[in-house]
């Protein structure tokens, strides 16, 4: 309950911040695109303004994640505010989740936002029927901006800010650039080599999993069993790394 209360404050918090006008602007930044796109480009310019569209959530909620994940709990710290919530009766695992978790409703809001604008562009471009495997691009962008944002939580937690943030983006490529590695010729002709990637890839989030945007933009059909396996994959990797911040943050001396 002392968990739902932070969470809350923190989610207020943040809206009175302008960290939400971003958000609008980049939208609507989309929307103006989508016109652009039509006077610019013959024969699609629905897929145009989809492709940057998508883009641009995926590349603002890791930015955002990377933004809040840093100064969750070290800000505090620095400030040492920290140390006055702690004084009272909020244990560390309340505070720790509350924080998250109102980070977690501010960072889904702001891409959101991005999303409505993002395809309200797109349907005003489309002619023909709706591909609701946007939606599941969207979801999966959205796990993608939870768990940069508990890696740079995780991060923030055992170094400073400036290498947390530097950690994060380490593991946004990383995460991204172990899948296309594997199609590498000189991979495939080294097994040794192939099985250390794999093996990174199961310490490593992956993200290629996540980004379905090809998907959608070239008309390929995915069936539900594999998008829902894929949601369960992204959102046990956020647990694994919520609770090991957790494990962290507990054992961490606070002086």
């Amino acid at each position: 309950m002392k968990a739902l209360t932070i969470a809350k404050y923190t989610f207020i918090e943040v809206l009175k911040s302008r960290i939400m006008y971003l958000s609008l602007f980049l939208g609507a930044l989309v929307f103006v695109l989508s016109f652009v796109a039509r006077e610019f480009t013959y024969g699609v310019p629905d897929r145009v303004t989809l492709d940057v569209g998508l883009g641009l959530i995926s590349l603002t909620g890791a930015g955002l994640g990377v933004f809040f994940g840093i100064n969750i709990v070290s800000k505090e710290i620095e400030n040492r505010t920290l140390y006055m919530v702690l004084s009272r009766p909020v244990g560390r695992k309340s505070y720790f989740l509350g924080r998250v978790v109102g980070m977690s409703y501010v960072l889904i809001l702001n891409m959101m936002i991005i999303s409505a604008f993002t395809l309200l562009g797109y349907v005003t471009l489309k002619s023909n029927a709706f591909d609701s495997l946007i939606y599941w691009v969207i979801i999966n962008s959205l796990i993608e901006s939870l768990i940069i944002l508990v890696v740079a939580v995780l991060f923030s937690l055992v170094t400073n800010m400036t290498m947390s943030a530097v950690y994060s983006i380490i593991v946004y490529v990383i995460g991204y650039s172990l899948g296309e590695s594997m199609k590498l010729q000189y991979v495939e002709n080294h097994p040794g080599l192939g099985v250390i990637i794999n093996v990174a890839n199961t310490v490593f989030p992956n993200f290629n999993r996540l980004n379905l945007k090809e998907y959608v933009l070239y008309n390929s059909g995915l069936d539900s069993i594999y998008l829902s396996m894929n949601v369960l994959y992204g959102l046990g990797y956020f647990v694994a790394i919520l609770l090991l911040g957790l494990f962290v943050f507990n054992k961490k001396e606070l002086v």
